[in-house]
């Protein structure tokens, strides 16, 4: 089997194009900090990700809903307790009122 000079470049110049995409990819990676810069690096790894983004969305609304509860819980005890100590001096009057 003959290998021509230019089988022999096509086959270099194919794998320069490889080492060089391989490159450009850690390059990218070591920049961003990131393993994963692109869906295509990772499939699998990528689709867990968006999926833990997913639950992490969530957790930050469950988190603002329960804040705001508490919010809301906190005024109600108040205005009870105002409510409370107002029918206590209420109840205080009546008996006054009563033993006069």
């Amino acid at each position: 089997m003959r290998v021509t000079h230019k089988s022999l470049q096509q086959s270099w110049a194919q794998d320069l194009q490889r080492r060089l995409g391989n490159l450009d990819r850690l390059n990218q990676q070591v920049s961003s900090g990131k393993r994963i810069t692109k869906p295509g690096d990772d499939p699998a790894a990528a689709s867990r990700l968006v999926r833990l983004q997913e639950v992490v969305a969530r957790n930050t609304q469950y988190l603002k809903n329960i804040d705001e509860a508490l919010t809301v819980h906190r005024a109600t005890e108040s205005a009870l307790g105002q409510v409370y100590d107002h029918l206590v001096r209420a109840k205080s009057i009546a008996v006054e009122g009563a033993n006069t």
